[in-house]
């Protein structure tokens, strides 16, 4: 782990290497900054509990698509917070401060309306109490840790003063420049988050002020992710207890992450959030309100499947390959095309080098053969590693792969081993992104498995290494 030091360098660097490049163009801003609301909005309430999934998330913010089964609580949720990211703008480009009332009209559209939620009593005894929307707690807000133990914030009472002197700290930090603009955020965070001024919606307000702060200086967001939550409410204890480098450490590795995703982004390269290899479950199929009509297989279907949904997923799956291939001598993508005609079928095979690869190398029929690419019945896209050159004088191949099948009035995609998925679609669907990421991230784990597996063999049996 980076200095703070060092690491406040990496981050003036990459904000000059940004900063060169202004200004940027409108269009890709807008469809950059675009990604990181999304990010931004489904973590930030998918770390206080919001049950719908990054998919659905996507889904109702950009379609106005609300997910089966899901609260509609968690839905305004993120309608709440898709407007406070609009607000917010509006203040940035205003380069208007932060007062006080920006704060609580920030929280008014955050919340959208009042509600009921439970609460404890000071002495922890289970109770409710009405969220009130851009005004401060008028009950304690105190919350149980995980250890039982009371974890107690300002009492309504002091809350205005202690918000009255984090607003004047703020301004009187960002006018010095004393510390790192960072550092500013940082520490606003966890002021805010040890008042916890209002009723609900503290941790959301924190992370929307802190970007803000960021953001009118010209850094892009930061998003701290769900997988990170536990890490990220240690910072917050460790910065209760005194120490608040933990959060400024995690806040400024952040920063530096979002500068370097946002300055790819806006030089026109496809930017992808950070993220583990990690087993999630698919996004369900969203029921439509009304049934759509199928539009039967024709080449002009087939040629659009491939391009929005085969292509996609293959280049995901060839992103998340390409740091493996070093392993390997050889490392390719495969095809077999099985077309099927009324006298005859025949599977046409073909191959090429992985890293120059930005499509599956599908070989189509010759126009003089009896059938044509309109003929297709499946299609499987493999990857193949051979000659693992970690294992001294004995070596492996893995492979792994994914097929397609077209049927008249849909095609499903899917991989032949116990306990997977079949995603099936209609032509004029494409699949979603949560169905690409999973089908890749499973392709992706049997190459290692297979990897590890046969590493661990050679090693048991006393292969030279």
């Amino acid at each position: 782990m980076a200095g703070l030091p060092s690491l406040f360098q990496e981050i003036d660097k990459l904000k000059g290497e940004l900063d060169a490049l202004r200004p940027f163009d409108r269009e890709v801003e807008q469809r950059v900054l675009q990604k990181f609301r999304l990010w931004w909005t489904y973590h930030s309430n998918a770390i206080e509990g919001n049950k719908l999934t990054q998919g659905e998330t996507e889904m109702f913010l950009m379609e106005g698509l609300t997910a089966k089964g899901k609260p509609l609580k968690d839905h305004l949720d993120l309608k709440g917070h898709s407007d406070a990211i609009n607000y917010l703008l509006q203040l940035v480009r205003n380069k208007e401060p932060i007062t006080e009332v920006v704060i609580r009209e920030m929280h008014r559209v955050l919340l959208v309306e009042p509600y009921n939620v439970p609460a404890l009593t000071p002495d922890g005894q289970p109770t409710s109490k009405t969220v009130s929307i851009g005004e401060y707690k008028t009950q304690p807000n105190h919350v149980r840790t995980p250890t039982g133990e009371m974890h107690y914030y300002s009492t309504p009472l002091e809350t205005p003063a202690n918000m009255r002197e984090l607003v004047t700290w703020e301004r009187e930090a960002s006018e010095k420049r004393a510390i790192h603009v960072v550092e500013i955020a940082a520490y606003f965070h966890h002021r805010f988050t040890a008042i916890h001024p209002f009723d609900d919606g503290n941790g959301r307000m924190a992370r929307l002020l802190m970007n803000l702060l960021l953001m009118r200086e010209g850094y892009p967001p930061v998003v701290i992710r769900n997988g990170e939550r536990d890490a990220y409410l240690y910072a917050l204890r460790q910065a209760d207890a005194g120490n608040a480098n933990e959060l400024i450490q995690l806040v400024a590795e952040h920063v530096r992450d979002s500068l370097d995703l946002f300055t790819k982004g806006v030089k026109g390269e496809d930017i992808h959030e950070p993220t583990d290899l990690e087993k999630e479950i698919a996004l369900l199929k969203m029921e439509l309100s009304a049934v759509e009509e199928a539009e039967p297989f024709s080449i002009k279907a087939l040629d659009e499947v491939m391009e929005t949904s085969i292509v996609p997923l293959f280049l995901e799956i060839k992103r998340m390959l390409l740091p493996i291939s070093e392993w390997f001598v050889n490392a390719e993508v495969t095809t077999k095309s099985t077309y099927r005609s009324t006298y005859h079928s025949e599977t046409l095979e073909a191959s090429t080098d992985l890293s120059e690869a930005t499509s599956p190398p599908v070989k189509w029929p010759m126009f003089n053969r009896e059938y044509g690419k309109g003929d297709i019945e499946s299609l499987t896209v493999g990857f193949v590693f051979k000659n693992f050159r970690r294992s001294g004088l004995e070596t492996f191949d893995v492979s792994a792969s994914f097929h397609v099948h077209f049927e008249r009035l849909k095609y499903s995609v899917q991989r032949f081993r116990p306990n997977q998925p079949v995603w099936q679609h209609l032509y004029q669907e494409k699949l979603t992104k949560d169905e690409i990421g999973e089908m890749a991230r499973a392709v992706v784990r049997e190459i290692v498995d297979e990897v590890k597996s046969k590493n661990e063999r050679l090693t048991k049996n006393g292969g030279k290494r």
